[in-house]
């Protein structure tokens, strides 16, 4: 029994060294690219309620206020109305509003 203690642990043991060898590896070694003042964003694509497909490169020109929101999240909630209070203001000027 103390033998297979011993191996669990020293099992448990590895594994956690290896996620913080994993983290700071990855925190400080891997190059992450940053995208610079002026450039082009990163292109993605994000699928609505309806299943419709809508590209970031497909508002080149706009101006895009991305909102990730949950359901769950009573801030978000709260600020809903203002955004869209925000979009009707500024909408006739090309922004706007992808809500995630």
């Amino acid at each position: 029994k103390k033998q297979q203690r011993l191996v669990m642990r020293t099992v448990i043991l590895l594994l956690l060294l290896a996620a913080v060898g994993y983290t700071i590896y990855s925190n400080f070694f891997v190059d992450k690219a940053k995208v610079k003042v002026g450039s082009t964003a990163p292109d993605f694509v994000l699928t609505d309620l309806s299943g419709k497909q809508h590209r970031l490169s497909d508002y080149r020109g706009k101006g895009v206020f991305l909102n990730f929101w949950g359901t769950w999240c009573k801030p978000c909630e709260k600020e809903m109305p203002y955004i869209n209070r925000q979009y009707s203001v500024y909408k006739n000027q090309g922004v706007e509003v992808l809500a995630v």
